[in-house]
């Protein structure tokens, strides 16, 4: 399984914002460290390289770091990769996401693209979105029932579908 991680930063004369991509990368190692199957896992904070890239490697599922500064940007390259792969996985967290159920109907609604939200920690919640996904199950399953810290606009009612289930 491909799974690209997105902490993109904008560049116009430098970097806006010099960051360490370190929420992809604590995710992406608790996941290695946690399923027992194979995984191809790239991170990218670079626009421009993550565009060239991604354009031809078409990753089965994109984890989203969403931030102040980069979520449209985020977004924006999230598209582009549903437009090249239409079956690729957009999993959305951090800290730019919205709390309220309204709030959060409402970016779902606006960002279709988006399959599932990661509401607080991230580690637990995408790996068990993979084993789901290694299982068999499909995204509009993953969205029906959403794992435990996640939540989803159910693709049946258009409606907002939160785990009932708390991390540990």
């Amino acid at each position: 399984m491909k799974i690209a991680f997105l902490d993109l930063n904008h560049m116009t004369r430098g970097v806006h914002t010099n960051t360490a991509p370190l929420g992809c990368s604590l995710i992406a190692t608790y996941l290695k460290k946690n399923v027992n199957f194979d995984l191809h896992i790239k991170i990218f904070k670079s626009a421009d390289k993550a565009i060239k890239f991604l354009q031809e490697w078409k990753p089965d599922v994109i984890g989203l770091a969403q931030y102040s500064w980069n979520s449209e940007l985020n977004l924006f390259v999230a598209k582009m990769v549903k437009q090249i792969k239409p079956s690729c996985i957009i999993v959305a967290g951090g800290p730019n996401l919205h709390l309220t159920k309204n709030s959060r109907e409402k970016f779902l609604k606006k960002n279709k693209d988006i399959d599932v939200c990661i509401g607080f920690d991230g580690e637990i919640p995408f790996t068990n979105i993979i084993n789901c996904l290694m299982a068999g199950k499909t995204v509009n399953d993953i969205k029906n029932e959403p794992v435990a810290g996640t939540y989803a606009l159910s693709p049946i009612t258009e409606k907002l579908v939160e785990s009932t289930e708390k991390l540990p």
